[in-house]
This record gives structure tokens, sequence and C-alpha cells, in this order.
């Protein structure tokens, strides 16, 4: 708890914010490179928001907070974890959508399982489409936090069945999941998970089952 303290005091200090010194600052606690991504860096997004709904901060410095959150998770190398085969994938941050954290954090991720990941934040609908027909990524991975977004990615998940073959596995993650009921039938994604390695499992156990693989 010191520790993700002395983050969250980093993230809201009227001082100046150097996301190298606050990375080198975990680390000396002994902190992991991958725990400070999928542990710290979350959870204290999640306190910025918390103490922004009970009033103690503002929405300015909420929003500092989580551009410098942004920051750290830049200023982090990737770790590669071996074994785990290549894949191509796509993160994608629906139109009108704002959590970009969460979208970073999948993505950082993905690279550190040795996955090779683009990103589309924010794009219209039909460069979304775009992207995916021309790139043919492994994974379509969609971050999501409001279930006005569902629709869309609906339209995207079946636009893309319908022309490419085979299509990618979709997946859809975010704080969606735990909003919205039935939300793998309402889009039609394969999986629905916050847990980036089950996408990965999933494109690698496919790729296996394909003939000639």
């Amino acid at each position: 708890m010191f520790v993700l303290n002395r983050l969250l005091d980093a993230c809201i200090s009227d001082a100046r914010f150097d996301p190298a010194d606050a990375v080198r600052d975990l680390l000396a606690h002994r902190i992991s490179q991958e725990d400070v991504i999928d542990l710290y860096v979350p959870r204290t997004a999640e306190i910025l928001g918390e103490q922004w709904l009970s009033d103690d901060l503002s929405f300015a410095q909420v929003t500092i907070g989580a551009l410098r959150l942004q920051s750290v998770i830049k200023e982090v190398t990737p770790v590669l974890i071996p074994g785990v085969a290549t894949l191509r994938t796509l993160v994608v941050l629906p139109e009108a959508e704002q959590h970009f954290l969460g979208a970073m954090v999948v993505t950082s991720q993905l690279e550190r399982a040795s996955c090779a990941a683009e990103t589309s934040f924010c794009e219209p609908q039909s460069r979304v489409e775009d992207r995916i027909i021309i790139d043919r990524p492994d994974a379509v991975l969609f971050s999501c936090s409001r279930a006005a977004s569902l629709a869309t990615i609906a339209k995207t998940v079946q636009n893309i069945r319908n022309s490419v073959h085979p299509a990618p596995l979709f997946a859809l993650g975010g704080p969606v999941v735990g909003l919205e009921d039935r939300v793998k039938k309402t889009t039609g994604v394969d999986i629905v998970t916050c847990d980036y390695m089950d996408v990965v499992q999933m494109c690698r156990d496919r790729s296996e089952a394909q003939p000639g693989q």
C-alpha cells in the first residue's frame, strides 16, 4: 500500500512529474515491470476514479493523473514472455470512448506476450473496418466502458465477418463486461474477457486447429 500511495501522490502532485523517475521508484521497491502495468497502474486509476466520485479530487486532477499513468506505461520496457507464438493484434477503443488507459494497458500486455499490437483509438467505424480488412490481424480486441458502444461493435463484427474469410478472432473487454449482461450475444464477439492471455491462448488454439497448420 505504501508504494501504491507513492505512485498516487506523484500522479496528483503539483510538482513536475517525470515518468522515468516514477518507474525507477517503483522498481527500487522491488516491483516488477509486469506488476507496474498489470497491478499498480490499473489500481491507481481506480483510486483516482473513486476519489473523483467522492469529490476528493477534481476532474482536472483525475485527468492529469490518468495522463501521467499513461506516460508510466510508455516508459516501461516490455518484457517478452518466451514460448508464445507471435500474433498480430489490433486493440480498438471505439469512437466516443474515453478510457484510453485500459486500452494502453492491454496493448502493453500483448506486446509483452510477443504479439504485434496495433491500436485504433476513437477512429470512425468505417476506418476501423478498413484497417481490419487490409491488415488482417489475428485478433481484434475491443476495449469498452459504455453500453452505448456495443451496437457499433456488433455492426463492426458483423461487417467484417461478411467481408473477411476467415475473420479474425474478436474479443471484448473493459468495464462494460461488468455493466451489461449477455454482451457476447449482443456483439457477436468470440470471447468476453479482461485477461489478455485468454485471447492469446484462444488464437493459438484456433491456429492449431486449422488444417495445414
